[in-house]
């Protein structure tokens, strides 16, 4: 092997020798098992990225199968020459191990001095994920096992501060998000702060008349200040303490946020807790402390006002009946009694209410009862977690065999999981033909929002690198051009074909492409994996999967595995697109995403069919859900 290496070397001695002339391999390390091969080479200087490339290259032709790593030790090293010349293979030594890095590191500056290497960033919040994720520190490693000389590395912020601007944008929409959604809250429960003309209707509990204007909740700072608020009372504890005297806990929310109102009351003092009952309006005039044993911010009141706030009321003249209604049987998902929900449909005027719980029926006899009390007609019914056991692996086949289709693979990064509310920021492909990559497509794109700081940290993918690139209303149109006729092919296709569905619905684009989903293929063919998660079939396949949560990465990643797939489809005898659909016999149950299905009870009978069914849902086909 080492002679091999060296005829190499010679042949490219006569175009490269000012820097191979000293070249001498030390020491060759072969993993067969990862099918890796290390070669531990010296010379007199770093040799550069393109040198390392014809070698690489060279080593090739001797057809080994596997990765190859060129280790480069120097006689004197000099930091300054191997950031120069090593900075981009130094850079994808870190992506392997932190691919959100890349973002950053490609737009930053270097500059050494003394041992110290200092990146410049063009913004705030690359330093921050950089130092999060202990890149500094990964840098120097890196840079000692080298070349034997510890470094240190700094992280500055550049003189261009554009994106600072971006970041600053972020948090502003954010804040105005959150005070929409806020306003609407207050819309929704009545709840907008009233002026003085109605504090003539309320009544003293305690103290005096409150006419000051009152102060939303979250605007309190400060303590010993005294503040008038008003709010909804959503909690009430009452303790005795010393002397039978009584300890009252009222929790208060004005919907900008919510606080502790806390009162002592004498023994022989009238009862607060007759006068104040939940899901009341209060107007409170006090003074801020600090609680230390509720480790809280309280107002010790002086005066309290009840509020004549009119409850919520249907004033429908056609009253609706709830077929759709969770109670705190649902875990998760609901939190008021059946109790509460009819005693409600009552006050409104309605007629019947229907019980649907996630899998339970456990809310039954309660609904049953209060439903006797209240003169409400109760619907029983359940909210079932139903599963497609027809999935179809690929849809739309065409009938043709496997090794004469043309595929394109693709993926896609987005701002979030819903292809309703978020937007794709960046599309990866490759054009797979006779078992080679013969075209590529990659575009970032510009969404109309801003990227959300978990997606920058999870993809790479900022603000900045975005702001020059297309809409997708020029992306998408070429983009289709590119798919042409061909077989489309990603994983988890439900989640990128869904963003590009509705694309193309608003674009007006027809797009009735086959599809195939390597998730559900592999599921029926590579049963035996923990999960089957890009990443676990990469490593299952021995795939580099480099730079994960890039689109062009991923898609390439998910070609090879498509290739692998394949080759297993024919040790089945599945040659012809339109037989992987009967494999769809052999996907578990539990590899299905459950849909959600709205079962209504219409008679005694169907009743206890639901009972039987709940009862065998639950002991023989349980998975995380009934």
């Amino acid at each position: 092997m080492t002679n091999k290496f060296s005829t190499i070397i010679k042949e490219l001695e006569s175009c490269h020798e000012q820097c191979l002339n000293s070249f001498k391999i030390t020491k060759i390390k072969v993993f067969p098992k990862k099918k890796q091969c290390i070669v531990y080479f010296f010379s007199n200087e770093y040799l550069s990225d393109n040198v390392l490339h014809l070698i690489e290259n060279k080593i090739e032709s001797l057809h080994c199968v596997g990765s190859i790593i060129l280790e480069n030790t120097v006689k004197n090293p000099s930091i300054n020459k191997y950031i120069k010349n090593n900075w981009v293979k130094l850079s994808n030594r870190v992506y392997e191990k932190i691919p959100v890095a890349r973002g950053w590191l490609d737009e930053a500056e270097c500059e050494v001095s003394d041992d110290i290497l200092t990146l410049k960033l063009t913004d705030r919040i690359g330093i921050e994920i950089l130092e999060m994720k202990d890149i500094p520190s990964i840098i120097q490693d890196i840079v000692f096992n080298d070349t034997g000389i510890r470094i240190k590395v700094n992280l500055n912020i550049s003189d261009k501060l554009e994106h600072d601007k971006i970041y600053e944008d972020y948090y502003l929409f954010k804040e105005d998000k959150e005070r929409q959604l806020t306003e609407e809250l207050l819309k929704q429960n009545g709840s907008a702060v009233k002026d003085k003309a109605d504090v003539e209707d309320s009544i003293i509990i305690m103290g005096k008349k409150i006419l000051d204007k009152p102060t939303k909740i979250n605007d309190i700072h400060g303590m010993g200040q005294k503040v008038t608020i008003q709010g909804k009372v959503y909690d009430i504890q009452a303790k005795c303490i010393r002397d039978n005297s009584t300890l009252l806990i009222i929790s208060l929310t004005d919907f900008s946020n919510s606080i502790y109102i806390k009162i002592f009351q004498k023994k022989d003092s009238d009862s607060l807790t007759d006068k104040i009952k939940l899901h009341k309006w209060l107007k409170i005039s006090g003074r801020v402390e600090y609680d230390n044993y509720l480790k809280e911010t309280i107002i010790i009141p002086s005066d309290i006002n009840l509020l004549n706030n009119t409850e919520r009321t249907d004033i429908s003249k056609d009253k609706r009946v709830e077929l759709h209604l969770h109670t705190n049987m649902s875990a998760m998902d609901g939190i008021s009694s059946p109790n509460e929900y009819i005693k409600r449909a009552a006050e409104w005027g309605h007629s019947a209410l229907a019980i649907t719980d996630h899998g339970v029926v456990q809310a039954f006899p309660d609904a049953y009862k209060y439903g006797q009390k209240y003169d409400i007609k109760i619907i029983f019914g359940v909210e079932a977690y139903l599963i497609d056991d027809e999935i179809e692996i690929i849809k739309n086949p065409k009938n043709i065999d496997i090794d004469k289709e043309t595929y394109v693979v693709l993926d896609i990064e987005t701002t979030g999981l819903s292809a309703i509310k978020d937007e794709i920021i960046e599309i990866g492909a490759v054009k797979l033909k006779d078992g080679k990559i013969v075209d590529r497509y990659h575009s970032l794109i510009k969404p109309q929002g801003v990227i959300p700081y978990e997606i920058e940290n999870l993809t790479g993918i900022t603000n900045k690198m975005v702001k020059d690139s297309p809409n997708i209303e020029s992306v998408m149109p070429d983009f289709i051009d590119f798919i042409g006729d061909s077989t489309i092919v990603a994983h988890n296709a439900s989640f990128d074909m869904g963003f590009i569905y509705k694309t193309c619905e608003e674009l007006n684009l027809p797009l009735k492409n086959p599809v195939l989903d390597t998730l559900n293929l592999s599921r029926t063919l590579i049963k035996k994996l923990k999960n089957h998660k890009l990443k676990t079939i990469s490593e299952h396949f021995n795939i580099k999967l480099l730079n994960h949560h890039r689109a062009i990465d991923d898609a390439k990643a998910t070609s090879e595995i498509l290739i692998e797939l394949f080759k297993k489809l024919k040790e089945k005898d599945i040659n012809n697109l339109s037989e992987i659909n009967k494999l769809r016999c052999e996907l578990l149950p539990q590899h299905i995403r459950p849909n959600h299905a709205l079962i209504l009870v219409k008679d005694h009978v169907g009743l206890k069919n639901l009972y039987k069914l709940i009862s065998k849902s639950h002991l023989k086909h349980f998975y995380r859900t009934p």
